[in-house]
């Protein structure tokens, strides 16, 4: 049996147990707090870094932040002008002239070579030439082209190919390569730092801005067909971000330090259709849309 110096003894020998126990819950409860707030804390400070610096960008031969183009004089004298969250890589050597453009587009000035033509890679194919000027984007599964001097020469990764001359720009996938048209040439007008739109979709417009703006850009699916005209700048996206709110029946929230929302409002119905009114009537140079009518009678 045990004496009472014995229960005594174990008890406090359970008391102390218990202490100890209680002490390392509290201890490890600190450390896993610590743990949590350092991966919440190291999490954000990537997620802001990102915004205003892609992390792809450690990658890559050349590259550009967030609302940052940049100009290189490239070895064989070619001029190359790098828009903003925008990735290359070179592969220059006394055969060869490659560009690989990893992400965003690029502006180049090819310097002429007849015997090493300058190609410039993208997900989709090949855009070559021995002396041109011309612009290259790559976008989601698809590539598109402006020339600006010559011509160059795109092939897909399926083997398709077609001569773009100057003053046409092109989209081409995988596969095939669309009809190369004027009105694409517009879509070069970051080279000058801006955005000129005849009648393409608002959600267009904002694709062009998400480069030159650190934080989420959301647009709703009503708001994102609405045709946009005019002028806009890259360069200050809060004054483009205005005057599209002034022109058109939208609205725009912002949330947090970096956060837009864009959304047609609930009681927009009635403008959106005084608004589209206005684009057929600007599109087709009338007065009012009882000119239309009367056409649509005679025809």
């Amino acid at each position: 049996m045990y004496s009472n110096a014995d229960s005594k003894k174990n008890i406090s020998s359970g008391s102390s147990i218990t202490n100890h126990t209680k002490t390392s819950l509290q201890t490890r409860r600190h450390f896993l707090t610590k743990l949590f707030y350092s991966g919440i804390g190291g999490f954000c400070t990537i997620y802001i870094g990102n915004a205003f610096y892609p992390l792809s960008n450690i990658k890559a031969d050349v590259a550009t932040a967030t609302g940052q183009r940049r100009f290189y004089q490239l070895m064989d004298g070619s001029q190359l002008l790098l828009d903003a969250r925008s990735q290359a890589n070179f592969n220059f050597n006394q055969a060869l002239r490659q560009i690989n453009l990893l992400n965003g587009a690029l502006s180049i000035r090819v310097s002429k070579e007849l015997d090493r033509p300058l190609i410039v890679y993208t997900g989709q194919g090949i855009i070559k030439t021995n002396q041109s000027r011309f612009m290259v984007r790559q976008q989601a599964q698809r590539t598109l082209v402006a020339v600006h001097d010559n011509f160059i020469q795109i092939e897909t990764l399926n083997g398709e190919k077609k001569i773009v001359e100057s003053g046409k720009g092109v989209r081409f996938d995988s596969y095939q390569i669309g009809i190369p048209r004027s009105e694409i040439v517009s879509e070069a007008s970051w080279e000058k730092g801006s955005i000129n739109a005849y009648g393409c979709p608002l959600v267009d417009v904002i694709e062009a801005l998400r480069p030159y703006r650190a934080g989420p850009l959301r647009i709703s699916a009503a708001a994102g067909g609405l045709p946009v005209f005019g002028n806009y700048s890259l360069d200050d996206t809060n004054a483009t971000l205005s005057a599209l709110q002034q022109r058109m029946p939208i609205s725009i929230h912002y949330y947090g330090p970096l956060g837009v929302s864009i959304r047609v409002p609930p009681s927009s119905k009635r403008s959106i259709n005084n608004f589209n009114e206005k684009i057929i009537l600007k599109v087709f140079n009338l007065k009012d849309m009882t000119e239309i009518q009367k056409s649509l009678i005679i025809f």
